[in-house]
């Protein structure tokens, strides 16, 4: 649910982050306050909740996107103007709709990040080596 999942008001993810802290104590038992939680964080290799987010949207696109070809007439229409300069080659037409829920939903959200990414990220087509690279990329 956390790759379709993705508050647009800060305070939910100020919110989920904090929890996320608690959790880092919990698992390294440091429940005293003279420990960062950063360092905790980084010592126990927990990444942000955001990039994580960001991550598995990218990756769920990804899969819709190359598992299911008939999702390329249907709903991932290239841009109607295509520069080599602004955009790849796996470029999708973005989607736009007229309530501020709708454009940070998943699809216009997700499509958006797609869109920013490098040719030589969006090209690949095995989802655990496009796990890997979107992992290095947004770190």
């Amino acid at each position: 649910a956390s790759s379709i999942w993705h508050p647009f008001q800060a305070y939910l993810s100020d919110n989920l982050e904090r929890i996320q802290s608690r959790a880092a104590r919990f698992i390294a038992s440091a429940y005293t306050h003279d420990i960062s939680v950063t360092q905790l964080k980084e010592t126990l290799e927990l990444p942000l909740l955001s990039s994580r987010r960001l991550n598995s949207r990218l990756c769920f696109l990804h899969k819709f996107y190359y598992n299911y070809p008939y999702s390329h007439t249907t709903s991932f229409a290239p841009p109607d103007r295509v520069s080599s300069r602004l955009n790849h080659s796996q470029s999708i037409k973005r989607i736009a709709g007229k309530t501020l829920a709708f454009n940070t939903s998943f699809f216009p959200h997700a499509i958006a990040t797609w869109n920013s990414l490098p040719d030589d990220i969006v090209v690949i087509t095995d989802p655990i080596r496009f796990r890997q690279e979107i992992s290095l990329h947004n770190h």
